[in-house]
């Protein structure tokens, strides 16, 4: 059998690029000439160079390798920076390096002053003093304006610390009528996707914490990039970035908005913007605390009229609408959260929205009844040229995980009887039936139907039945739709890091009629829809049990 080294460059290339490991492609590249020269091109694809906890990478060396080096900065096509790492290990101010000596600092700053984009010009002078004091934040904002070819910029922060210089040098480059706007905002235009994240927003307290902090949110900066078409933002409930949209959206062609509570009453404003838009995430959600109710009790959170009146912004190009809903009291067990029925009002309607294909949303968004009551005669107002539905477990009690036991039990915290436990998964499964009807009801409906994919639960223990599975399988055959089961892993590998990994069963599909139901693993992304959404809740009682493990 032939070794690595003796493949085709070809077949070679082909191989590697299935290796994700940053640490593996390192060491596949020292063995020999042939696959340095080939995994060199991968290796540098996707660049990680974000704080993990308290260590800092060397991101000044990285940064004077690839500009000693063009051919290397050509590589780039995905840059990870800022902050990730628990609550715990975040700290005030900024980020810095190992301390370098002055006359090193120099040098560099002489180095880079001679080479483009800043020889018809000079550094900006708000990174000089930074780049003296070793911010992280600095060579990350000189980095992004050294990398001609980076197509997805995704930067992750705790209060902009990070990412200050940055957004202060993405507006500097892009201003108008600045004379280094051309030599600057060069390497910027093959930037085709943001995703920007504030990384302590998290279950428990964090809307107070982060309105303590007040942090100073700089999507502006990111919304002026010549060549953006797609953006995924996860911030915290804060009404004045929503103005960074006012007439910088009409390139966007994609908008994922992760984890907001006030999506709905900003999502006019957000949309009117937004001209070309074709694919729309929104991530709702809210934590109910009865300490807290009477802050919201007045109207209902999620008013469906008003969601109606913002998406209709986009009817005549939207082809692509997910929409995800979590409500849920952190203080609270899984098995004693509230229901949202009181906390709905109106229906959804689609019906007019003549382009959309691709639709991804809970069962009572689309039926209209949050009781899930199976004797309930089912209404949709969905448009005729749907293709593709998805429909998730959000909003029922098969979304808020009876799994009390299981997961808090070392930590002492089972604060329910076995009774009430078992009471709540007989009332979940319950819910799950009402899915499966409404699923078999939805296929006889809709006639143009072409793929239709189910979540399962998050709990495996209220999935759905085999008999349920295998109904669904013959009901695709029969009527030649694609169908498709998702099954969550966080809990069925009870770690919190895969939030955003799902098992997909495609149960029947009608281009390989006579293959039988197959199974995939996949992270991040299925079918260019997002994953990992309508699970905070869950992931903090994950990582509440990790801490303590640890």
């Amino acid at each position: 059998m032939a070794g690595l080294s003796g493949l085709p460059t070809e077949l070679l290339e082909h191989i590697l690029s299935y290796c994700g490991d940053q640490h593996d492609l390192y060491a596949l590249c020292r063995v020999s000439r042939q696959l340095h020269l080939a995994t060199i091109p991968i290796l540098y694809r996707h660049v990680d160079l974000r704080i993990r906890f308290t260590k800092v990478p060397r991101i000044d060396q990285f940064l004077f390798l690839v500009r000693r080096d063009a051919q290397r900065a050509k590589y780039v096509r995905s840059l990870y920076l800022g902050l990730i790492g628990s609550r715990s290990s975040f700290k005030h101010g900024s980020y810095c390096l190992t301390t370098a000596p002055r006359a090193t600092c120099m040098r560099q700053l002489e180095e880079m002053s001679r080479q483009p984009p800043f020889n018809k010009g000079q550094i900006p002078d708000l990174l000089h003093e930074a780049m003296f004091n070793r911010e992280y934040g600095a060579f990350a904002a000189l980095l992004v304006l050294s990398l001609p070819s980076v197509q997805r910029l995704a930067v992750s922060n705790e209060d902009n610390s990070c990412a200050l210089p940055m957004s202060s040098v993405l507006g500097f480059s892009t201003k108008v009528g600045n004379n280094l706007t051309t030599s600057l905002t060069q390497p910027l235009v093959s930037i085709r996707e943001v995703t920007y994240t504030v990384t302590h927003m998290s279950v428990g307290g964090s809307e107070e914490h982060f309105r303590r902090r007040s942090p100073n949110v700089n999507l502006e900066a990111y919304l002026q990039l010549p060549g953006l078409t797609s953006l995924d933002i996860n911030i915290p409930p804060r009404a004045d970035w929503f103005s960074a949209f006012s007439e910088r959206g009409a390139n966007l062609s994609t908008i994922v908005l992760r984890h907001s509570s006030s999506l709905i009453y900003s999502l006019k404003s957000i949309l009117w913007s937004t001209p070309r838009l074709q694919s729309l995430t929104c991530e709702m959600y809210l934590e109910h605390r009865t300490s807290r109710r009477e802050d919201w009790e007045r109207r209902p959170w999620l008013e469906l009229p008003m969601l109606n009146s913002g998406l209709a912004k986009v009817k005549d190009t939207l082809k692509t609408l997910v929409l995800s809903v979590e409500f849920c009291n952190p203080d609270t067990a899984p098995n004693m959260q509230c229901r949202i029925r009181d906390d709905i009002a109106g229906r959804l309607d689609l019906s007019d929205f003549e382009q959309l294909e691709t639709l991804e949303l809970p069962y009572p968004l689309l039926t209209g009844d949050s009781n899930f009551l199976i004797s309930n005669e089912i209404e949709t107002a969905l448009p005729r040229n749907i293709r593709h539905l998805s429909l998730r477990t959000d909003m029922s009690r098969g979304a808020q995980y009876a799994y009390e036991e299981a997961i808090l039990q070392d930590m002492s915290r089972t604060d329910t009887s076995p009774v009430a436990q078992e009471r709540f998964r007989t009332n979940a499964r319950m819910d799950i039936s009402y899915m499966f009807r409404t699923t078999q009801i939805l296929l006889d409906r809709l006639e143009n139907l072409q793929t239709i994919s189910v979540w399962q639960p998050m709990d495996p223990a209220l999935e759905w039945f085999p008999d349920q599975i295998k109904d669904l399988a013959i009901t695709c055959r029969n009527k030649s739709i694609m169908g498709k089961a998702i099954f969550p892993q966080m809990l069925r590998l009870n770690h919190s890091k895969h939030f955003d990994l799902v098992k997909v069963v495609t149960l029947f599909d009608p281009n390989i009629a006579f293959r039988g139901p197959y199974e995939s693993l996949v992270r991040g992304e299925r079918d260019s829809l997002p994953l990992g959404l309508g699970c905070q809740y869950l992931q903090h009682k994950l990582r509440e049990v990790e801490r303590f493990k640890s």
